[in-house]
């Protein structure tokens, strides 16, 4: 889980990897799906998915991220990450009854 404000610094980190303080892109390798995702989050207010890639100290652990933004009223003042790895994924897809 990463916790950024809306000018991209990291105000909380579950992955000791990345700094809290730090700038997103200071954070995150350069060209990541996950900072796509985040900036297109903060622009469409919408949430975004990142495809899996490995990232941080998950290692060659790919991670697929959900990117929402945090609004105050209709304003983005920031954004959340949850990161979820491919057992996640396939456990919800097994289970036909929990897709609605």
């Amino acid at each position: 889980m990463l916790l950024f404000d809306v000018s991209g610094r990291v105000l909380y980190s579950l992955d000791d990897s990345i700094a809290e303080g730090s700038a997103l892109r200071a954070a995150l390798p350069p060209r990541t799906e996950l900072a796509a995702a985040l900036d297109r989050c903060l622009s469409s207010r919408r949430a975004e998915l990142a495809p899996f890639q490995s990232l941080g100290a998950a290692g060659q652990q790919p991670l697929a991220f959900v990117a929402s933004p945090i609004l105050d009223g209709t304003k983005a003042v920031g954004s959340l990450a949850l990161g979820f790895g491919p057992e996640g994924l396939w456990d919800i897809l097994a289970d036909m009854g929990r897709l609605g």
